[in-house]
């Protein structure tokens, strides 16, 4: 009778923890993507729903902010380790802004 009772439990609890798991598979995943351009803006929001359909778990955060301020804001928000994008679009002549010193904050390794 105890064997069948911890048998009932070790169930109960494995079914459990595969509830749990495919759960957290199912999460949603948020990219944020950032840019400055017009002209991307329109391209970006033509592909996004496509992209979105193809990838039901992936959604897209496409944010356009003005040209003259968003490399500066993006430069803050690396220094200061808060608001950085998932996916910042940089402008090659800018480029240089970020990769000064011995950190270089888009690919994660000094």
């Amino acid at each position: 009778m105890k064997v069948w009772r911890v048998l009932l439990v070790v169930i109960l609890l494995m079914s459990l923890v595969l509830t749990m798991s495919s759960s957290l598979l199912a999460e949603q995943i948020t990219l944020t993507v950032t840019d400055w351009s017009a002209t991307r803006e329109k391209y970006f929001k033509d592909l996004i729903p496509k992209f979105e359909a193809l990838n039901p778990d992936i959604k897209i955060n496409y944010i356009r902010k003005p040209g003259g301020q968003y490399h500066d804001e993006l430069q803050t928000a690396f220094v200061a380790g808060v608001g950085i994008p998932d996916l910042p679009m940089v402008e090659i002549s800018s480029m240089g802004k970020f990769m000064k010193g011995k950190e270089t904050p888009f690919f994660g390794f000094n």
